[in-house]
């Protein structure tokens, strides 16, 4: 019967060892899948915003993001993040770009050809100076994407003029026309590229300050070139504030033909670019719509994956119990021969129980005996001060404190030979626990020849500074 038992303890383990194996397998291999998908999803859907295909990358945005969370994946679902909000940016959503940007904390996240890490720095500077007002933070952000561009992208120049043409508007915002004046100059300075889009920045920089100088004409110049490259590279901000600023101009110098030219153009674009915004955000909002049906689904389908699990669950539990009544059995007879030898270690146990029960009664009637001796010295102790502290009274006194503890004195006396009958005296008071008053009281002392005392037997026992002689000498055997 135990061979069989064996047997089958061997073959429930090999059966339960093959199950966790091949569940294992399964699960690992279909993370590798779902992570090299979540990927592709990502790569596909920052290709096809680079392309202008607003909606398609937002659908692979959301799916990648969803399988990111999944995966607990830190670097992938910040990318997703990033690029999410890049989307709200340009279909206007601002705001709601910005609450998606700060669901993430920054990441340095490789390969660094899609610029997700210095797009995250470069935007949170942004919305940090616009939604927050904190243009120190926003500072700081800017020159960390500056260094991070020199670190990552030495080589496009452009993503360093164009941040450090956004860190002139910073300082704009903190009112320090000096240092604005400076970085522009050294932009200005600057070689040349072939993408100069960050020039519709710093012409627009230039503009601001020399409006801010008075100086209209030079700034009627330099709205114009900001327009010039706003339109270039479809910059829509810059586009709205030069023509805004280029249409007052025109008002102020009553050139009515320039101030419709530029008023009418601006109307135009406002118009193309809220239908345009309408429409991004109609199919958004279609696409979010189609990604909570999808969800929807996958949803039904984890149901039918959790079913089958549990079904392999249930198996595994039939499994372990048939296993539990295997071992119970081959216990069974074990437990049995041990239950007379338990009942005989019980019988002894409540002896013993007994007579530790009677010697907690002796040592309780010891304790109470000692306390009353103890408080009939006490009682001594305090007659002692009440009538006069003569030698005999004294000497009355030790008699009753050497009754309490007999041998106490003299293990004293051995372990500490040099101690006087004063301070044999004192030792036995503090051992009492008396206080400082009442000691003084009976010796007649006043309190600082106490403090005296104390210090010269502190050091006849031999007690370093710090210790507490009270502690020290209740601790004495």
């Amino acid at each position: 019967m135990k061979k069989v038992l064996r047997i089958l303890l061997i073959l429930n383990i090999v059966l339960l060892v093959s199950m966790a194996a091949v569940t294992l397998f399964y699960f690992l291999n279909d993370n590798r899948v779902d992570r090299e998908e979540a990927y592709e999803l990502l790569r596909n859907g920052q290709r096809a915003l680079n392309k202008d295909s607003v909606v398609g990358a937002f659908r692979k945005m959301q799916l990648a993001k969803g399988m990111f969370e999944e995966l607990n994946d830190s670097d992938g679902l910040f990318e997703s993040y990033v690029y999410l909000g890049m989307i709200y940016d340009q279909i206007g959503q601002r705001k709601k770009a910005y609450e998606t940007m700060k669901k993430t904390q920054f990441r340095d996240v490789k390969p660094y050809q899609y610029y997700s890490s210095q797009y995250y720095l470069r935007m949170m500077a942004y919305y940090t100076a616009i939604y927050e007002k904190n243009y120190e933070k926003a500072l700081e952000l800017n020159q960390q994407t500056i260094a991070f561009s020199k670190k990552n992208y030495p080589k496009n120049i452009t993503h360093i003029y164009t941040d450090l043409a956004n860190q002139v508007e910073l300082y704009f915002m903190m009112k320090d026309w000096k240092k604005a004046r400076l970085l522009l100059d050294s932009l200005q300075q600057a070689l040349p590229v072939k993408q100069d889009l960050y020039k519709s920045q710093m012409h627009l920089c230039n503009a601001i300050l020399f409006k801010e100088q008075g100086m209209t004409d030079s700034a009627y110049f330099y709205y114009q070139q900001c327009y010039v490259y706003a339109n270039k590279y479809n910059s829509y901000d810059n586009l709205m504030v030069s023509l805004d600023e280029l249409a007052a101009i025109d008002l102020q110098r009553n050139d009515m033909n320039a101030y419709v030219q530029h008023h009418q153009t601006k109307d135009q674009l406002e118009k193309e670019w809220q239908g345009n915004q309408l429409s991004y955000k109609i199919a958004v909002l279609q696409e979010e719509n189609a990604l909570e049906s999808q969800r929807n689904k996958m949803s039904a389908k984890e149901s039918i994956r959790m079913m089958g699990q549990g079904c392999a669950l249930l198996v595994m539990v039939v499994i372990i119990i048939v296993l539990a009544i295997s071992l119970n059995n081959l216990k069974v007879k074990q437990q049995l021969a041990l239950a007379d030898k338990q009942r005989l270690d019980a019988a002894i146990e409540y002896e013993k129980m007994e007579r530790e029960l009677l010697k907690l009664k002796m040592d309780k009637k010891d304790q109470l005996l000692a306390e009353a001796r103890r408080e009939n010295v006490v009682m001594g102790l305090k007659l002692a001060e009440q009538n006069d502290k003569s030698v005999n009274s004294l000497s009355a006194l030790e008699r009753s404190l050497s009754e309490l503890d007999k041998q106490f004195v003299s293990r004293l006396m051995k372990r500490f030979p040099t101690l006087s009958n004063y301070d044999v005296r004192l030792v036995t008071f503090i051992r009492l626990g008396m206080t400082s008053h009442e000691i003084a009281s009976i010796l007649n002392i006043t309190m600082s020849s106490l403090h005296k005392s104390r210090y010269r037997l502190r050091k006849k026992l031999g007690l370093e500074t710090g210790n507490d002689l009270e502690e020290m000498i209740k601790e004495l055997d």
